[in-house]
């Protein structure tokens, strides 16, 4: 979560992680985007700027120019990275920002589109569907998940998926030593028939 004020970005994102130096961790702590900026290498600040571009780590890093040979690897380092988070997080929050589209717009648009394909005489239907759908989709009326519960719809137990797992394992021990008693000796497959 990222909130702008006026050159000030205060981000809480618990995905950055490692070691900070002095300089960017006292520009991180003072919330100043410009400062963090400031405070990256010259390369961490090209892989902010070419990771903004696209959003592709992997690409911001063959663009910035980091010699490696994982530049797929390197990139989610990077993302890692306490300052390089921030400032991406900061960048993205004053696009926000500054961006006339939101999600009210988005919703104005696809109603005033569903409602111009039914106007028409010749309207596509599937258009009409795929905004609908999209309506829909928003409001939370189609869940694109699976939900795992317990009996009744309740949570699910760990204390009794636990209990349940061990009494399994325990009723195969029994087996197991119950073949061994009854002198049943465990059947290798030789890959032959007969």
């Amino acid at each position: 979560m990222t909130d702008v004020h006026t050159n000030v970005v205060v981000a809480m994102n618990t995905r950055a992680k490692g070691p900070v130096r002095a300089p960017l961790a006292k520009a991180i702590a003072s919330g100043d985007l410009q400062a963090v900026l400031d405070a990256l290498t010259d390369k961490q600040r090209r892989f902010v700027e070419e990771y903004m571009t696209d959003l592709n780590a992997t690409q911001a890093v063959i663009r910035a120019q980091y010699e490696t040979k994982n530049a797929k690897q390197l990139g989610h380092q990077l993302l890692t990275n306490p300052g390089i988070r921030f400032a991406i997080d900061g960048l993205k929050a004053q696009r926000t920002k500054n961006s006339d589209v939101t999600a009210d717009w988005v919703l104005k648009k696809i109603v005033d589109t569903i409602t111009r394909c039914e106007m028409e005489d010749d309207y596509n239907p599937n258009a009409i569907l795929r905004g609908t759908e999209l309506l829909a989709k928003h409001l939370g009326m189609f869940i694109e998940r699976t939900e795992i519960s317990g009996k009744d719809g309740e949570a699910i137990k760990y204390e009794k998926v636990k209990q349940d797992a061990d009494d399994f394992a325990s009723a195969i021990a029994g087996l197991a030593k119950r073949a061994g008693k009854t002198g049943l000796a465990e059947v290798s497959n030789t890959g032959t028939e007969g």
